[in-house]
C-alpha cells in the first residue's frame, strides 16, 4: 500500500492554472495518477485533448466545458468522464473553482494549436 501525506507534493503553474499532484508513478503509483487542479476566477483552460479518459471531479465552484458539441455547465459535486481524442477545456465560470482529477499515468495531452505534453503531474 502506498500512503501521500498532504502537503508533501509541488504545485506546477500552467496557463494560469495550478496543478497539485496527489499521486503518480513518480510518487508511487503503477497506473494512475491524481491530481489537483485550482482555476482562478475568470480563467479560461487551454483546449486540449487527452490520449487516455480522464474523469473530473469538481471539488468547489463552478465550470464551463467547452467541447466542439457545445458547452456543459458543472458544479461542486458533478462528475465529468472524457472520452480519450476529445477536444476540451474547463473554465472557472463565475468565481474560482478546484477540481479533482484522475487518469492512467502518462497520459499525452494535444493542444489545439498541435503541441503535446506528457503532464509531470501524471509521470
Amino acid at each position: 500500500m502506498l500512503v501521500v501525506k498532504s502537503g508533501t507534493a509541488t504545485p506546477i503553474e500552467l496557463h494560469d492554472v495550478r496543478f497539485t499532484p496527489c499521486v503518480s508513478p513518480s510518487a508511487g503509483s503503477t497506473e494512475l495518477a491524481m491530481w489537483t487542479t485550482d482555476l482562478p476566477a475568470a480563467t479560461a483552460g487551454a483546449p486540449h485533448q487527452v490520449d487516455r479518459e480522464e474523469l473530473v471531479h469538481v471539488l468547489a465552484g463552478r465550470l464551463v466545458v467547452t467541447t466542439a458539441g457545445g458547452t456543459i455547465e458543472l458544479s461542486t459535486g458533478d462528475t465529468l468522464a472524457v472520452p480519450a481524442g476529445t477536444l476540451f477545456s474547463l473554465s472557472a465560470l463565475d468565481g474560482p473553482a478546484r477540481i479533482l482529477a484522475c487518469a492512467r499515468a502518462g497520459l499525452t495531452a494535444t493542444m489545439a494549436d498541435g503541441t503535446s505534453l506528457v503532464p509531470p503531474w501524471t509521470q
